[in-house]
């Protein structure tokens, strides 16, 4: 290989590994942006019910008085449960049982129940019963203990 053909093909190489570079760049931007995208509408969706120990098989949304339509499936692991019952307050041992909205009020139907359910940096107040209706109603948010 001569002196010119030497060149050319290490001009090829040095070409190749800036369109490399170049397309390596642009997807750690794209990346970039999505990560961030998704981080902005991370915090500012409504419909994002995950709190630290609160699982719900089904996303519903985050509001102050909305009716928890499956009791069932909102269900609490690893937090403080308290329940308040006639003003009188019982601890529901959340780490050792597996204790749902639905298994809170089957207890007591006919009774107004409020749940404080939190862990150390979050937690959620909810409602059974108010106004004589029959149904969960989410009342409060916390930021938690810790």
């Amino acid at each position: 290989m001569n002196e010119d053909e030497e060149l050319e093909e290490a001009i090829k190489t040095v070409l190749q590994a800036l369109e490399k570079k170049d397309t390596q760049i642009a997807f750690y931007k794209k990346l970039y942006e999505d990560l961030k995208n998704d981080f902005e509408n991370y915090k500012n969706d409504k419909d994002i019910n995950y709190l630290d120990g609160i699982h719900h098989k089904k996303l519903v949304e985050k509001s102050i008085g909305q009716i928890i339509d499956k009791p069932e499936e909102c269900w609490f692991d690893s937090m403080e449960v308290k329940i308040i019952i006639d003003d009188k307050l019982y601890n529901a041992n959340s780490e050792n049982d597996f204790v749902t909205l639905k298994d809170i009020s089957d207890k007591e139907p006919n009774k107004c129940i409020t749940v404080i359910a939190e862990s150390p940096l979050s937690g959620t107040i909810y409602r059974y019963n108010n106004y004589g209706k029959r149904e969960w109603q989410l009342i409060g948010n916390l930021l938690g203990y810790a």
